[in-house]
């Protein structure tokens, strides 16, 4: 029902799945403050502007979780990023912070997409089914714009180092990942 979640599904690396990014909850109200959204409604409906940067967080967000085997859930009583470095610390004697929690979230989502693409993944493969560009979701709910789609994923892919949805090897050295 929310244009994130159209983006979300068309970038998550084992497919549609809205838990790999969970923007649908973000963008419906749910606060975020470590990643920049505070109270109701986050972004205008059905509109371009705002998705890729909201996917690109929560997916780095959400990754993290991955990373540590955490219950994604515990994101709903508004457990951040600087909560997940907290817990890191505390169990393992680190001094990690926001920032290094959200690039261990981007090192695994950049890692996971460059297996894909080794694999034989890519950009083609970054699609909604056609029934999503054809028929309204909901009375309220209008379809998603091919157009607005492809704005929506080219801004991802910029804003991940991912030119044409590809790690690069400077994106890859940055991470650490080669």
């Amino acid at each position: 029902a929310f244009w994130s979640n159209a983006l979300n599904y068309t970038q998550t690396n084992r497919g549609a799945c809205h838990v790999d990014g969970i923007t649908f909850a973000f963008e419906a109200g749910l606060p975020a403050p470590d990643l920049g959204y505070t109270s109701g409604p986050m972004l205008p409906p059905f509109v371009a502007e705002g998705r890729a940067e909201l996917n690109y967080k929560a997916h780095d967000y959400m990754n993290a979780f991955d990373g540590l085997g955490i219950c994604k859930f515990h994101f709903v009583v508004e457990l951040g990023p600087k909560w997940m470095a907290e817990f890191m610390n505390s169990a393992l004697g680190t001094d990690f912070d926001l920032d290094d929690v959200m690039e261990i979230g981007d090192r695994l989502c950049t890692m996971k997409r460059y297996i894909n693409v080794k694999l034989g993944a890519s950009k083609e493969d970054d699609v909604l089914p056609p029934r999503m560009h054809k028929v309204d979701q909901r009375e309220d709910c209008p379809k998603v714009d091919p157009k607005v789609l492809e704005t929506m994923k080219s801004e991802y892919y910029q804003l991940r180092g991912w030119p044409d949805g590809v790690p690069t090897d400077d994106k890859l050295n940055e991470l650490g990942i080669i």
